[in-house]
């Protein structure tokens, strides 16, 4: 029985050597590397095909082997095609893409279909479904972010030393000596602490939820030619959600160090209005890109002008200073001079009342 059953692959892997030598392409015939590189794709695939027929034989499979004979014959007829008539390379790549969908299953069945869905998505789905499909495999990561150690992995090393600062003056005599004009510094308490985080992640929600609410009221507009390329889309839908929350807590550092005109009112009599304020400006935030590139060269104009004006006050102080001591090296110099003609004529005089 085995002889037999080896004596049949090796009749068939004759077959199949012989079938794959018949590829030859016609005389005088210049191929564009895409088609070449199709039928690089297919051949491959077909020899693949031809391993996992051997296999049903020698398994004695009559079902999968009649399946595998129906897809190598299609794929011969697939690259016999590609070489009598190049521009029907969109075929073939469906032809192609089909046969690796019924491969797959066959070498791994459960691996293999999940691969096939992601595949069918990245190949056969319009822009508009890769985007949601992105957008549907981010969502659980940052559902997750939220419930991050943030405190404990991040906060906690930075904050720990000037909380226990602030809780011994007594260890920092030198930094309290060392404020100008006796000001002291305003002691940082792990209220504060806590309501930043959790401000942040406020925060980072809305902006997050404000670009979600974006792409699903724009997800026409991604049906452009912007977007034709295979996994770009898809990236689209996956980060955006992430670019939303920083630019929710983007916002909020700009709002929280004044360097925005915007101010919300802090009512003790209302303390979450601050927080329902915070969140619409991130949902804002995230869901307007345009209004935080406003917002961003604002800010860099901003930045840059006081850097300008800091710049240009430094050079007057040091003009100011430069002159200041070139007034006092010179009336210092005049003052040594009026000593010295002095003492110069003082001593003249009690010689001349010597010699007399």
């Amino acid at each position: 029985m085995n002889k037999l059953v080896s004596s049949k692959d090796y009749e068939l892997s004759q077959s199949i050597e012989k079938r794959l030598l018949t590829f030859e392409l016609p005389g005088n015939s210049i191929l564009s590397s895409d088609v070449q590189e199709e039928m690089s794709k297919s051949i491959a695939l077909l020899r693949r095909v031809d391993r996992c027929l051997i296999v049903a034989n020698s398994e004695n499979n009559q079902t999968r082997k009649q399946q595998l004979e129906v897809i190598a014959s299609t794929l011969n007829w697939s690259i016999s095609l590609l070489q009598q008539s190049p521009q029907k390379l969109v075929l073939a790549k469906k032809i192609r893409r089909d046969a690796e969908f019924t491969v797959r299953e066959f070498t791994n069945p459960i691996i293999g279909r999940l691969i096939n869905g992601f595949k069918y998505v990245l190949y056969e789905s319009n822009t508009s479904v890769k985007v949601l499909f992105g957008l549907g495999l981010a969502i659980p990561i940052y559902l997750m972010l939220p419930y991050l150690p943030y405190k404990k992995i991040i906060v906690q090393p930075l904050i720990a030393p000037i909380i226990s600062e602030n809780q011994h003056p007594g260890l920092s005599q030198n930094v309290s000596t060392s404020t100008s004009k006796g000001l002291e510094r305003p002691a940082i308490t792990q209220y504060d602490v806590d309501r930043t985080i959790a401000l942040l992640v406020l925060v980072g929600i809305a902006g997050s939820l404000g670009s979600i609410v974006s792409i699903l009221t724009r997800i026409k507009e991604y049906e452009n030619e912007k977007y034709t390329d295979t996994i770009l889309p898809i990236l689209i839908g996956a980060f955006k959600p992430l670019i939303g929350g920083a630019f929710g807590i983007f916002l909020f550092t700009l709002l929280s160090s004044g360097f925005l005109p915007l101010q919300i009112k802090n009512d003790n009599s209302r303390p979450m209005d601050e927080w329902y304020a915070l969140f619409a400006l991130a949902f804002v935030a995230g869901f307007s890109e345009r209004l935080v590139k406003d917002i961003i060269s604002q800010t860099e104009k901003k930045v840059i002008a006081t850097s300008t004006t800091t710049s240009t006050f430094n050079q007057v102080e040091e003009q100011k200073v430069s002159s200041q001591a070139a007034t006092n090296s010179s009336t210092f110099n005049q003052v040594e001079e009026q000593k010295d003609s002095s003492q110069a004529a003082m001593s003249s005089g009690g010689n001349v009342q010597i010699t007399d």
